[in-house]
């Protein structure tokens, strides 16, 4: 029977391959799995006994990181109703309950996590610390998003920033509305939320993972509203010794209840703005001097088991 960490998790995401190796560096031996992990291979859940294709583990102690229930875009494409949508979610309702069931201590509990995704009560969590966070409303209204944030405000996806079309897999950037738009915004069909159009100076991304932080930042010049739209970005971020907004960061991840978190900050002329964060977000593409501690302390934290 495998003793060591339980992670849940594509086995090819290669931020559970970067723990992974980091375990068994240390001499670990992690017991991976997820939704469709088990969906194609045996599996058997019985007194906190549970084995897959790879081998058997214990749910009655031990330390747990929850990554993803599955991959990306996994469901995508699976009519609703369908056998194939229900028997889909019907394994993630097993992954569901591997993570609750038991007394493993997890490096962010699930029911946290799933708190701590929702975008507005992240905002009103990082207001209720003292941190600045921009002015936001959620309407089916254009106009009253006009009338409150003025003639050029930004729209984000409120839940889910990816999804599927005939043509591929897109991801919905945050998008900037001016008053040319007036008339052709509709927000009805979704909610979205809008927020106020900051002057970035600086883009910051800081990666928590329980009580140590680190921050990496991105010069917004030459950058479109949403960095991830361009390629180059992803390569640009630098190190940075910003202790405001490291301690702010991990005040946050600490109200939420999170072990882990990759949240994003932006500088403008008056301070530091929190913008969101992402409870399971990725932190590889940032440089080595933080993609490298960070990958340690989450493998260390579930060695400690």
């Amino acid at each position: 029977m495998t003793r060591g960490p339980l992670i849940i998790g594509d086995p090819s995401d290669s931020h559970v391959v970067a723990v992974t190796q980091e375990l068994h560096r240390i001499g670990q031996s992690p017991f991976l799995c997820d939704a469709p992990s088990l969906q194609s291979g045996g599996f058997s859940l019985r007194s906190l006994q549970l084995r897959n294709s790879h081998g058997e583990t214990s749910l009655d102690g031990g330390r747990g990181w929850l990554r993803r229930y599955a991959p990306n875009m996994w469901m995508e494409g699976t009519a609703a109703g369908s056998l194939e949508g229900v028997t889909s979610r019907a394994f993630l309702g097993l992954v569901g309950s591997i993570s609750r069931l038991g007394a493993v201590e997890w490096l962010t509990p699930l029911d946290s996590m799933l708190r701590a995704e929702d975008r507005l009560l992240q905002l009103q969590v990082v207001a209720q610390t003292g941190s600045r966070v921009p002015e936001t409303i959620v309407t089916s209204d254009a106009d009253e998003a006009f009338d409150l944030l003025g003639p050029r405000f930004v729209v984000k996806p409120l839940v889910g920033g990816l999804y599927q079309s005939d043509a591929g897999a897109f991801a919905v950037y945050a998008s900037e509305f001016a008053e040319s738009d007036r008339g052709l915004a509709s927000f009805a069909s979704a909610p979205f939320v809008a927020q106020e159009r900051i002057e970035v100076l600086e883009h910051l991304r800081v990666v928590t993972v329980g009580t140590s932080a680190w921050v990496a930042v991105l010069d917004a010049a030459g950058r479109p509203l949403d960095w991830r739209r361009q390629e180059r970005a992803h390569f640009e971020w630098r190190p940075a010794d910003e202790p405001d907004v490291r301690d702010a960061a991990l005040e946050v991840s600490g109200h939420l209840g999170i072990g882990y978190s990759s949240q994003d900050w932006v500088r403008d002329m008056n301070g530091f703005v929190f913008l969101d964060l992402n409870p399971g977000g990725q932190w590889l593409f940032l440089p080595e001097a933080i993609a490298r501690p960070a990958t340690v302390a989450i493998a260390e934290f579930l060695a400690e088991s």
